[in-house]
């Protein structure tokens, strides 16, 4: 049997540069595993095959036993693998309940027309839609935000928000793509709670970061790439000490004349 989410032999390229190398990777299920590496290493390109908004050049990516290469983004979503983005991506013009409301409709039962006739069914969905995104926020700590114009509130609170978003899904992993970027070293340090927390909900979370600090503090394994290609995996503690590693962020050492 596969890993919870694995990654066979996946290669991308863009014209011609080669973004992934053959990377080989096994996420288990229930812990939180971090994707680490310098500038250009790849690490988005990763998240972006996973969820399926690049398909790779060669490889395959397997969640739960079941082929998803290739898929559209939303049917990967649909089964179960949520994300966010680098760059927070919020929908403009509207408030923060409503933000979360708009990712949790997909989870309704009423079509396009039981909600232009307001039929019951589509009444009660909208009631359970709007608790269920105030529970989030609450998860996250943003109940008293509700009524905000989302792009209105500091940074630190959106990229709370757009992981309220993904848990509207109620995904079965998290994909969170440098969710500390931006943050304070208190706003980090509640992130790395909130992380915890998710895992706590039976989530999977896979993790990009540069922060080390919060990766060493959370992450239960580690995977390092460099130029598009895997050069460790293992438990934190290992990963400090992988010569290799340290090489990729500080360079070689100059060993004179």
């Amino acid at each position: 049997m596969r890993a919870f989410l694995s990654l066979d032999d996946v290669t991308v390229r863009f014209g011609g540069m080669m973004a992934l190398a053959k990377v080989e990777a096994a996420i288990e299920e229930k812990i939180i595993t971090a994707i680490i590496g310098p500038n250009g290493a790849g690490k988005t390109t990763l998240i972006n095959v996973i969820a399926g908004a690049v398909t790779p050049f060669q490889g395959e990516v397997y969640f739960q036993d079941v082929k998803i290469t290739g898929l559209p983004v939303h049917e990967v979503a649909e089964r179960g693998i949520a994300r966010t983005f680098q760059n927070v991506r919020l929908f403009k013009h509207m408030t923060t309940l409503e933000n979360v409301m708009v990712a949790r409709h997909l989870k309704t039962s009423s079509g396009f027309l039981a909600c232009a006739l307001k039929l019951p069914v589509s009444r009660r969905d909208e009631r359970g839609t709007r608790r269920k995104a105030m529970e989030l926020l609450e998860f996250v700590g943003l109940a008293d935000q509700a009524g905000l114009d989302a792009p209105s509130m500091p940074f630190g609170r959106q990229r709370l928000l757009e992981i309220a978003r993904a848990l509207a899904l109620e995904p079965k992993i998290m994909l969170l793509d440098e969710p500390a970027g931006g943050l304070n070293p208190k706003e980090t340090e509640n992130l790395g709670g909130l992380i915890e927390k998710i895992l706590d909900q039976g989530i999977t979370v896979v993790l990009i970061e540069h922060d080390m600090n919060l990766v060493m503090n959370i992450a239960d394994r580690i995977i390092v790439l460099n130029y598009g290609q895997k050069i460790a995996e293992g438990p934190p503690g290992e990963i400090q000490a992988d010569e290799e590693v340290i090489e990729a962020y500080l360079g070689k050492a100059d060993s004179g004349p």
